[in-house]
């Protein structure tokens, strides 16, 4: 497997982000271009040729592309497509790509091709990222490029650090039964039942691995994740209350404003430019 690694002292250069979006019978144009393409899957299958390897770039999947790596599409999409295209370029004596891992302590280090986490932080750096792409030459873009690349490196070199029965593996799986049932009422008590463990067990557990409180994460993942409700979907403030597992609309608000410091409305209106190809 091939790995990107670069040092991230100096932030890496921002060119121009998007997202492409078909109604179906896509198929990528042959391009060579001079600088590198990561290329993050949303909806349907993208299908595309590189150094005479076919990937198939679906949801939450990804693919690096070098400056000067010739790609074309092998096959047309079948139904809606849609994935996100970012360009960007570094330093070439930074760069090193290799089939050796070498997570770095301050630096990128992820697999050309792979898959990146269901992570509403993840979906906010990219909706931040294409926002500030439209805004054309902002070198804001050069940093959220950078932090995009950084939470690709940290994703991974995460989940490769976890083992069958170590804390972070049980923390781990804790955190994504929460994600999978975010949209239900959640305490402590429910959690500790489903896991079989004793409510302050799992509490100094999940304390002790990742520093924050049980509470406060689940708060702060349904907040998270009714910020992606706010940026991909037009569900009124009601609603995204409710599907974010909050009991009302005040108390969703309310936290939404001590997390992010915005109300909800605020945040929405935020980040509504992006950076469309209608194929």
């Amino acid at each position: 497997m091939a790995y990107f690694t670069c040092e991230s002292a100096v932030p890496l250069t921002h060119i121009e982000s998007g997202m492409l979006i078909s109604s179906g019978g896509f198929q990528h144009i042959n391009r060579k271009l001079d600088y590198y393409v990561l290329l993050l899957g949303r909806e349907g299958t993208l299908y595309l040729t590189s150094e005479n390897i076919q990937y198939e770039i679906k949801p939450h999947t990804y693919l690096l592309l070098q400056p000067g790596q010739e790609h074309f599409g092998y096959q047309v999409s079948q139904g809606p497509l849609s994935y996100y295209w970012i360009h960007f370029n570094t330093s070439r004596n930074q760069v090193k790509i290799t089939n050796d891992y070498y997570p770095g302590k301050s630096g990128y280090c992820f697999p050309k091709w792979g898959i990146f986490p269901s992570s509403p932080r993840l979906d906010l750096l990219l909706h931040q990222l294409l926002d500030i792409s439209s805004q054309k030459r902002s070198p804001n873009g050069d940093y959220a490029v950078s932090l995009l690349l950084l939470e690709l490196s940290w994703a991974y070199q995460n989940a490769s650090n976890f083992h069958c029965g170590s804390p972070q593996r049980q923390v781990f799986e804790i955190s994504e039964w929460i994600r999978l049932h975010i949209h239900e009422p959640q305490t402590v008590s429910r959690i500790a039942m489903e896991f079989n463990y004793h409510p302050n067990y799992l509490s100094t557990l999940f304390k002790r691995v990742t520093g924050d409180t049980l509470l406060h994460y689940i708060n702060r993942q349904k907040v998270s994740y009714s910020e992606e409700l706010l940026l991909n979907t037009v569900l009124p403030i009601k609603q995204i209350a409710l599907s974010s597992g909050f009991e009302d609309e005040k108390h969703f608000m309310k936290l939404f404003k001590q997390y992010k410091g915005v109300t909800p409305s605020q945040y929405r209106n935020s980040f509504c430019q992006v950076h469309l190809n209608h194929k």
